[in-house]
């Protein structure tokens, strides 16, 4: 859909205005067809379309592949939406809670599970369903190996303590993620599963998605362009941002924070990680909100003034690189193979999205566009020049 780079943008900035924004959006996008539906598409009721069918088929081979990591793909794409849906052939679900274990538990016994393989295992394992049967303990255990510096991988062990009102490990957690090195979110898929998903593709070519029809209304725009490597990218777009999901919960953090006061030096320490070492717009703006909580509720005014003419900068900063990007018209990033290549490889988003700008503005110069903004001068932080 044409609101994803909107929504992708939004994601860097705010998750509430995101989600809230794109929710609506998807609920009123008009294509050509009709409206497309979040309340449709989440419903398991309904039968599933030509295209829906095809990527289940495809979720289900990648669950059977030799490499433990990309069964992990399978299983994160036969999550949500699919997850109560039952196979209308076999009248068994897509995917059994049993199948779904094995494959997390190979993930466990394997040598080669990946960080991100180990994140979304940790997220179909909070599914009421599984929540008992799971290892979430040795999942856990394996994220703390593979990533003992970032940040993150502690927020899961203190919403539990948070939950469990055990305010002794709530601080323990808080200091020990005070003392890490930085704090990542973004992930990317293994780059095994590209030369998967072409050839699968090759074997099985892909139906058209209903949810696309807007696209047609860029039928010149797409005149001479390869339609199978068109629809590839778009396909590795989608579980490229499939990936951005799985952001762990920082509101345990804001509210220990803002509660628990002996924590104070532990919780600036982590806002400044999150501010200047980590991978993500969204956990900069978190950052400086948690640093306002605790500067506030203190009554500190001179570092809550600092705070707040710093966050300002930032916000001017991204709004400007936000308007930069407003010149895509959401076909770039399905048609452009410079900008797929920058977005599905970025592993840090100010980077890449910085990255991203700067092309499209040399891009659009070329074609004439006016109004454009350089992004140059939106101060760029990531991109050296």
């Amino acid at each position: 859909m044409k609101v994803l780079w909107f929504c992708l943008l939004l994601l860097g900035s705010s998750y509430a205005l995101a989600v809230d924004t794109c929710d609506y959006a998807d609920e009123k996008e008009e294509s050509n067809t009709g409206v497309f539906s979040i309340d449709n598409y989440f419903d398991t009721s309904r039968p599933l379309n030509e295209f829906e069918t095809w990527k289940v088929k495809l979720d289900q081979y990648l669950t059977l592949h030799s490499d433990v990591n990309i069964n992990v793909i399978g299983l994160a794409g036969l999550s949500e939406p699919y997850l109560e849906r039952i196979d209308e052939k076999t009248g068994k679900p897509l995917l059994s809670q049993k199948e779904k274990l094995s494959i997390i538990n190979r993930l466990l016994e394997s040598d080669d599970g990946s960080y991100m393989s180990l994140i979304v295992a940790q997220n179909v394992c909070d599914d009421k369903n599984l929540a008992f049967k799971c290892p979430s303990k040795r999942i856990q255990e394996k994220i703390l190996e593979l990533a003992p510096d970032n940040l993150v991988v502690y927020l899961h062990d203190l919403e539990r303590a948070f939950n469990d009102e055990d305010l002794e490990m709530v601080g323990a957690i808080l200091e020990r993620m005070s003392q890490t090195r930085y704090a990542q979110v973004l992930m990317r898929y293994e780059e095994s599963f590209k030369s998967i998903l072409s050839s699968y593709m090759s074997e099985n070519p892909m139906p058209a998605n209903p949810d696309d029809d807007w696209i047609n209304e860029y039928e010149d725009e797409l005149n001479g362009i390869d339609l199978y490597a068109f629809k590839y990218q778009s396909l590795l777009v989608n579980y490229a941002m499939l990936s951005t999901l799985y952001m762990p919960a920082f509101r345990p953090v804001m509210i220990a924070c803002e509660q628990y006061q002996n924590d104070e030096k532990s919780c600036i320490k982590i806002a400044k990680i999150l501010v200047d070492r980590s991978d993500s717009n969204l956990l900069i703006s978190l950052g400086y909100g948690l640093m306002e909580k605790v500067y506030g509720n203190n009554n500190n005014e001179k570092e809550l003034a600092l705070v707040n003419a710093e966050k300002q900068v930032f916000d001017e900063y991204w709004k400007c690189l936000s308007n930069a990007h407003g010149v895509n018209d959401g076909l770039d990033l399905y048609i452009d193979s410079n900008i797929q290549d920058l977005f599905i490889n970025g592993t840090h988003e100010g980077k890449y999205l910085e990255q991203i700008a700067l092309y499209l503005y040399d891009k659009h110069k070329r074609l004439g566009t006016e109004d454009l903004i350089d992004p140059e001068s939106c101060g760029l932080r990531y991109v050296d020049l």
